[in-house]
């Protein structure tokens, strides 16, 4: 069983080389390690020269969405088994390839690493148990698998998988890229899960809390233009995807309106745009002063 990590970086050289030492120290030992550089800037491609084990990819910048897609095309093509995905703040635990695989049953399923915060301890990323929403990291570990997932934070994907639904669109850049390709394996009927015992630290991460239905939700505070391309992408994505539901976009607007507005008044203006861009546009992502067909 062959397996290749997948890492898309840009401009994050000191995170990328605490990723890279984390990788090569897995208890499992991976077979590859492919790292995708979106044209950092800050010297990562000098470094990467001078690694004589990973595979590394400059291309030009297309975002998180454009750095997977081409990543995980080139695990696919070279005949990997597995591939694991990350971002390049992720730095994975000495055991959390190992209790993944130990998890591995069908090549129908994609796993996925539990991703926290290095010092807190705090999960990442909320994950549904029972149908409700948790961000509680007792709660999420006192279960050994749960049926949810946050995609590229260390996400194993079974070479039959990536037959079956293909690679993620890289015409979504990034902030939205990783839930289409959730809902893509949903509705190829491929569940996802998190091994809870996986474990990822990540960067503390630049967040409020926000009361909503009442319930804690984290509210990710990002530069206008992300937020921007965040709004536009889930517009798309809810016109696109029969599994993903008026009410389910409903609730992201309206929870993102109430942190702009409470928390980021100067994007109001760059969000109303993704609004409007991802309602009446429906043939092509405008991003960059460039136009992106969609596939």
């Amino acid at each position: 069983m062959k397996i290749a990590a997948v890492v898309v970086t840009y401009n994050r050289l000191e995170l990328l080389k605490k990723c890279i030492d984390a990788l090569r120290n897995q208890s499992y030992q991976l077979d590859r390690i492919i790292i995708i550089d979106n044209s950092s800037g800050d010297g990562t491609w000098k470094y990467l020269l001078s690694l004589d084990f990973v595979d590394s990819v400059r291309q030009q910048n297309s975002g998180g969405a454009g750095g997977f897609c081409a990543g995980i095309k080139k695990a696919y093509s070279e005949g990997f088994d597995l591939v694991w995905c990350m971002d390049d703040d992720n730095e994975p635990e000495y055991n959390s390839l190992k209790y993944l695989l130990e998890r591995v049953d069908s090549d129908e399923r994609i796993f996925n690493s539990l991703c926290i915060e290095k010092i807190t301890n705090d999960p990442c990323f909320g994950l549904y148990i029972n149908g409700k929403l948790s961000l509680d990291i007792n709660e999420i570990s006192k279960n050994e698998i749960i049926k949810s997932a946050n995609f590229f934070n260390g996400t194993l994907i079974p070479r039959e998988v990536i037959k079956r639904i293909g690679f993620p669109n890289p015409h979504y850049w990034e902030q939205g890229d990783n839930f289409d390709y959730f809902l893509e394996a949903i509705e190829k009927g491929i569940s996802s899960i998190t091994i809870t015992k996986s474990i990822i630290y990540h960067p503390k991460q630049n967040y409020k809390l926000i009361k909503f239905f009442g319930k804690d939700y984290k509210y990710a505070i990002m530069s206008s233009f992300k937020k921007r391309i965040f709004i536009r992408n889930i517009l798309f994505i809810y016109k696109t995807r029969s599994s993903f539901t008026l009410r389910n976009m409903f609730r992201i607007i309206v929870f993102e309106c109430i942190g702009i507005f409470k928390y980021q008044p100067g994007s109001v203006l760059s969000f109303l745009s993704g609004i409007v861009i991802g309602l009446f546009t429906t043939k092509k992502i405008i991003l960059l002063n460039k136009e992106y067909p969609l596939i």
